[in-house]
């Protein structure tokens, strides 16, 4: 008689039980091997230094790699890409400088800041004409001065003509989209434009001798943010912790690979070399959220104050414009505001 293998095991409760643990367990395993599927996500490029470690996470598929599905779409500047990416349901995150965030908190608009990216103190630069009669900052008055209005470089352009003991209103401001300030320079509609990169390079090139550059890094020390719409940033808290990501391995790549970092801002922005080198030193390129953010955003609203009345006023406590807890819960070291436990604003 040909032996026979005892199946009676698969009738006694034990051996069903042990069957179905050891399914289910397969089953965890399989899941696990099956990667899931990335997340979509619309991402506002403000084409800007400040915006950097944006760039880096875009040429080097940093969001891929966190396993986001982004798309882009590119803006001139901060404060266009929160009008009209952001606040036309156009884009999810963006970046801007943090004086088109704190315009953009004062009207209202529900605008939350998940971490700084940039901090600077010599981002912007005046350009002006020779032929004009400017030769230092002092000649700035009775001249046109182009620039973005309530724009970081509109603030700076400000805080120079302050600095230099030049009353604002001796100068005649006049406001162009940024990438039109480059022709109104060359085309003498304008004396002079407060800019940045890559519009201060523009400027000079079509200039050539005729045009004389002006910084001023001890006026400003401005910051880029990361912004969201508060809805998107609490019911999206996994694609919010994922651009953080990304963007830390931007900021890792930087430190290590500065000069190739530098060729991608270059190549992005339509830079030299040379020049993407020389932003990039004078810029510390840090995801995180500073204490120091707080104050001047204070001194920015009230900037604005002056300067556009009738757009309406920031009530409570800026505070409420941080979201901490997808920075809190990547890397909750990187946060630095006095008086907030580690649980507070999430």
């Amino acid at each position: 008689m040909k032996p026979r293998l005892d199946s009676g095991w698969m009738r006694r409760p034990a051996g069903i039980a042990a069957l179905g643990i050891l399914l289910a367990l397969l089953a965890i395993l399989a899941g696990c091997e099956r990667p899931s599927a990335p997340l979509p996500i619309r991402v506002g490029l403000a084409m800007q230094p400040g915006a950097v470690l944006m760039i880096l996470a875009r040429e080097q598929a940093y969001f891929e790699q966190e396993g986001l599905a982004p798309t882009y779409t590119t803006y001139p500047s901060g404060k266009r890409a929160l009008n009209e990416g952001l606040f036309a349901d156009q884009a999810d995150i963006t970046s801007a400088s943090d004086l088109p965030a704190a315009e953009v908190l004062r009207e209202g608009k529900d605008l939350v800041i998940a971490a700084t990216l940039q901090s600077a103190r010599s981002i912007n630069s005046i350009v002006a004409r020779r032929d004009s009669g400017i030769s230092r900052i002092a000649d700035l008055a009775g001249k046109r001065v182009g620039t973005q209005q309530i724009s970081a470089v509109h603030f700076f352009l400000d805080r120079t003509l302050q600095a230099n003991g030049v009353e604002s209103a001796r100068v005649i401001h006049a406001y162009y989209p940024a990438e039109q300030l480059v022709s109104a320079l060359a085309g003498r509609k304008i004396d002079a434009l407060s800019m940045r990169e890559p519009y201060v390079s523009q400027a000079l090139a079509q200039l050539g001798a005729n045009g004389v550059a002006f910084e001023a890094p001890w006026v400003y020390p401005q910051f880029e943010v990361l912004v969201a719409r508060r809805g998107y940033a609490q019911s999206h808290a996994e694609e919010m912790k994922r651009v953080l990501r990304a963007l830390l391995r931007a900021e890792r790549f930087l430190v290590a690979q500065p000069r190739e970092a530098a060729a991608i801002l270059a190549r992005s922005m339509t830079l030299t070399p040379a020049v993407a080198e020389r932003v990039l030193a004078q810029t510390i390129n840090r995801v995180s959220l500073s204490q120091a953010l707080l104050p001047m955003l204070e001194t920015q609203l009230r900037w604005i104050e002056t300067r556009s009345p009738a757009t309406g006023h920031v009530t409570g406590n800026l505070l409420d414009a941080l979201h901490l807890g997808s920075l809190q819960t990547v890397d909750s070291l990187r946060i630095d505001i006095a008086g907030l436990s580690q649980h507070e604003h999430p």
